[in-house]
């Protein structure tokens, strides 16, 4: 479960995005440009859920480990 947390919070980081974009043969500066549209649209609203998941598994696995 953690490493699937950590895996979307990195492959919605917007920088893995514009690499993607560069991979896909998109120009650098129209990738540079859509991921700054994706990070200020989209992005700025799924920090603070990624962040909020690895905090809450965290605490759900120090909770289990505590309790053995």
């Amino acid at each position: 479960m953690g490493s699937l947390i950590l895996d979307f919070q990195h492959k919605v980081n917007p920088l893995h995005i514009y690499c993607r974009l560069l991979d896909k043969g998109f120009a650098p500066r129209i990738s540079l440009r859509l991921s700054r549209c994706y990070e200020i649209l989209i992005y700025k609203w799924l920090s603070p859920l990624t962040f909020f998941l690895i905090f809450f598994y965290r605490s759900v696995k120090k909770n289990k480990i505590s309790k053995n």
